[in-house]
């Protein structure tokens, strides 16, 4: 399995390959499908494909669109399916987590000025 590029797993779904999809040092042909993994970057945008348990991710066109393929250390080519039929399924969608932002607000400092007093004089009657 290993030769074709199989990997199981929650993430894995059946990709069309070519025939010849096979690592460079083996020879033989199978069935034109491949059980890969598969990731949807950019909110399902775009489609990543990766060969084998180790295998780096590959993208496919970057429009979403479907596409043709080589992968590298692999015979033949892998047919992209395009974004809008793999990536409805949003468990392949990427997640990003920003760390947290903290703010610190400067401590305030409130003065009170009080009103000014008014002193009124009456001149004494004589």
């Amino acid at each position: 399995e290993a030769a074709y590029g199989h990997y199981f797993a929650a993430e894995s779904r059946c990709i069309e390959t070519s025939d010849d999809f096979i690592q460079n040092s083996y020879t033989g042909t199978s069935a034109g499908g491949r059980c890969l993994r598969v990731q949807c970057p950019d909110a399902g945008a775009r489609v990543q494909i990766a060969v084998g348990a180790s295998g780096a991710w590959h993208d496919c066109p970057t429009n979403g669109a479907a596409g043709t393929i080589s992968i590298s250390g692999y015979k033949g080519t892998v047919d992209c399916p395009a974004a809008t039929d793999v990536c409805a399924d949003t468990t392949l969608h990427l997640t990003t987590t920003a760390a947290p932002t903290t703010t610190t607000l400067a401590p305030t400092t409130t003065t009170t000025t009080p009103a000014p007093t008014t002193t009124t004089t009456t001149p004494a009657p004589t």
